[in-house]
């Protein structure tokens, strides 16, 4: 994942614009899994098996109350060090509402999808990429916890 742009302001912007909102509709609006190859997961028990996550965030206000933030997923198994062995591609939409127009700069409702949206939409990420490469027959291939982008270096606020 891309560095985050979150600076402490956005962070008090986006924790205010949480305080305001409910978490209202969660859906998929794609999700494909493709293995390029299959002889790379003919690995020992226990081994390790890395991910490559990409998230393209968008977001766009669907009326004066609600909010939705949609996530592009790429999800890159890459087992042995191979290079995207099988790939899982997802579009997950998170919708928040307020009881009050939301009314906030473009730039603190990026920081809100990155710190909140992004920690909403991880848990279903994390089963639908088990669930589809199991489909596929790729067993064993599972995701890391999220580390959100923009806290690393911030304490939220008091």
């Amino acid at each position: 994942m891309a560095a985050s742009n979150v600076t402490a302001e956005l962070f008090g912007q986006a924790d205010r614009l949480f305080r305001q909102v409910e978490l209202t509709t969660i859906y998929f609006d794609r999700i494909s899994a493709e293995v390029h190859d299959r002889s790379a997961f003919d690995l020992p028990d226990g081994t390790s098996i890395s991910t490559r996550i990409t998230v393209i965030l968008g977001h766009r206000l669907l009326d004066e109350k609600t909010i939705e933030f949609r996530h592009e997923t790429r999800v890159a198994i890459c087992p042995g060090g191979a290079d995207g062995s099988a790939v899982v591609n997802t579009t997950i939409a998170v919708q928040f509402e307020s009881n009050d127009p939301i009314i906030a700069e473009p730039d603190a409702l990026s920081a809100f999808g990155e710190i909140y949206s992004h920690r909403v939409m991880f848990p279903y990420l994390r089963e639908a990429v088990q669930s589809a490469l199991t489909r596929v027959g790729i067993i064993g291939a599972t995701m890391a916890l999220f580390k959100g982008p923009g806290l690393e270096n911030l304490d939220p606020p008091h």
